[in-house]
Order: structure tokens, then C-alpha cells, then sequence
């Protein structure tokens, strides 16, 4: 699947672009598979943005809602339950804690201070009859 790009970072966005660009893993989609298995999953990686964790919630608010119904034993056609694993980035969770425990915006700083550079350039030498 190629890349998406979307109009706006915000939970509202990325929730309708969850729910669109693969009709198949939408939320009436693995709620109706619940019909013919008595577990589905969707595991739902992002960065640590707020909207990201936000259109997780709504999500799994959703979710709640059928698994709910699941577990009332008077309705015969909910069967199975929708499970929702949050899944974090590992280089956005290492990029945070490195930059909360070595406080990085001053550690790269000190970095390009103790690195020289500039760069010598020296002419590149042929040998005989090449240009």
C-alpha cells in the first residue's frame, strides 16, 4: 500500500482515514467478522501524538461497545469480541526517553559543538589521460 498523506494531524483525520483507505480493517468490518470467529484483533501502531492516542481511544470506545453486547448472553447474533492492541513506535518511545533523560535538545547541541565541520577538499588527482 502506498503512503497517505492527510490534510490535518488531528484525531478526527486520522480516525477517517482509518476507517477509508482500507474499507476491509474498518470498525463495521472486524465488528461484523465477529459473526463467523470468537476473536478478532487490530493492532494499531503510531508515534506518541496526542491525536494518534485519541483516534486509538474512539476506536476502542467502539470496540467497547460491541464487546459489550458480546458478552450479553440474550443476543444470539453478537458472537465474538473485538480486541484492540495499542502499539507504540520503539524509536518514537527511545527518542523520548533519551530526550527526557539526557536532555537532548542540549545534548545535540554539545554534539555539533565538540564536531569540527569543516571539510577539506583536496583536488582529486587522475592519472594520465583521463580527465
Amino acid at each position: 500500500m502506498p503512503p497517505r498523506f492527510l490534510t490535518r494531524g488531528n484525531a478526527s483525520t486520522i480516525l477517517s482515514a482509518l476507517e477509508n483507505i482500507l474499507p476491509a480493517l474498518n470498525v463495521e468490518n472486524l465488528v461484523a467478522l465477529t459473526a463467523a470467529v470468537d476473536v478478532v484483533v487490530l493492532f494499531l501502531g503510531s508515534d506518541l501524538a496526542g491525536s494518534c492516542h485519541r483516534a486509538k481511544e474512539a476506536i476502542a470506545e467502539l470496540f467497547r461497545a460491541h464487546n459489550e453486547l458480546a458478552m450479553d448472553s440474550r443476543r444470539a447474533d453478537v458472537i465474538g469480541v473485538v480486541v484492540l492492541v495499542d502499539g507504540h513506535c520503539a524509536a518514537h518511545v527511545l527518542h523520548r526517553e533519551l530526550e527526557h533523560t539526557f536532555a537532548g535538545d542540549q545534548l545535540v547541541g554539545r554534539l555539533f559543538d565538540r564536531v569540527d565541520l569543516r571539510f577539506a577538499v583536496r583536488p582529486c588527482e587522475h592519472p594520465a589521460g583521463i580527465a
